[in-house]
């Protein structure tokens, strides 16, 4: 299986006591890319020219919220540089996995549907159900659900890969451009875990 070149990451934008910008991102994070065997590299708004490469990949992070749905200064900002790292590599047609901020962020743009649901962040993991797709061969899969925001409806760019059982979408492909959205996070504990990576793998292969 071919992998691709290099992984990008975008970071978290939170603010330390001194009222200033930090990029951050988990460690689980750095540990997860690392047992998938990939190289990568964090991206932020001063390293966005690196990534010029076709075989290269990102990774849309996930973790708190876009400014739709609460406006801060971060959010904000996150947002402008996510969607300048999203329009480069569709233009470049270069794969991006977005996880669950991602993946909103992205349906956002796409007028998709969120809406709040209070069932939807569980401490316990929960089954979703796969259409056919050319990933995995599964027909359900575990995994964990940290979201306040589900994704009731996808506009007719995305095809619907995975749902839960109250219909809401949880992994979705851009039928044209190279984007593939989880709303879970494939970076902490899974009941899938393995059919998740195998899913990951193919995708930036």
């Amino acid at each position: 299986m071919k992998m691709a070149k290099k992984i990008y990451i975008t970071p978290f934008f939170e603010k330390n006591r001194f009222n200033k910008i930090v990029y951050s991102l988990n460690e689980e994070w750095l540990e997860y890319l690392s047992s998938l065997g990939f190289e990568f590299e964090i991206l932020t708004p001063y390293s966005l020219k690196k990534l010029n490469a076709k075989n290269d990949g990102i990774i849309i992070s996930g973790g708190g919220d876009i400014y739709k749905i609460k406006k801060s200064k971060t959010n904000l900002l996150r947002d402008n540089f996510e969607k300048k790292v999203i329009k480069y590599c569709q233009k470049k047609k270069i794969k991006i996995l977005g996880i669950c901020r991602g993946l909103q962020l992205m349906a956002s743009i796409n007028n998709c549907t969120l809406k709040y649901s209070k069932n939807h962040r569980t401490k316990i993991q929960h089954k979703l159900y796969l259409k056919s797709n050319k990933y995995i061969k599964s027909k359900t899969i575990s995994v964990n659900s940290h979201h306040n925001y589900k994704l009731e409806k996808i506009s007719n760019n995305f095809e619907k890969i995975a749902y839960a059982p109250d219909g809401s979408c949880e992994i979705i492909i851009h039928k044209k451009k190279k984007f593939l959205g989880f709303m879970f996070h494939p970076e902490r504990k899974n009941l899938g875990q393995n059919q998740i990576n195998i899913f990951i793998k193919k995708w930036f292969s």
